[in-house]
């Protein structure tokens, strides 16, 4: 005789991977990032499924982006002057609002090597 509970989920775009902690818990795992999820509980038997349980509407949050910025140009506009643009990175890899800042990093190479 089969028995037990069905977890339902809207808005999954990938497969559904959980561990199980006890009889009446899991852990669902690798959920999309920046989503909304509404879940629900099941219980079923060998007679067939009965009601569900009310849903529950979970945010998973922001994550730091998984993608670079595309499309990077450089444009000298003078000797002391560069213009930069580009794209941002690709919406499935922001994981979220990109913030509207910009971090620079630079070196300068002071030396000149001869041959």
């Amino acid at each position: 005789m089969a028995f037990g509970t069905r977890v339902t989920i809207r808005w999954i775009l990938s497969s559904l991977n959980f561990s199980i902690l006890q009889g009446n818990q899991i852990v669902l795992q690798d959920l999309v990032r920046d989503k909304n999820y509404e879940i629900a509980v099941i219980p079923f038997n060998s007679q067939g499924s009965g009601p569900p349980s009310s849903p529950q509407t979970i945010y998973v949050g922001e994550a730091v982006p998984t993608g670079e910025p595309r499309e990077l140009r450089a444009v000298a506009l003078s000797s002391t002057e560069v213009r930069l643009s580009w794209q941002p990175p690709l919406a499935s890899q922001q994981n979220g609002k990109l913030a509207q800042g910009v971090e620079f990093f630079h070196s300068l190479f002071a030396k000149l090597y001869k041959f």
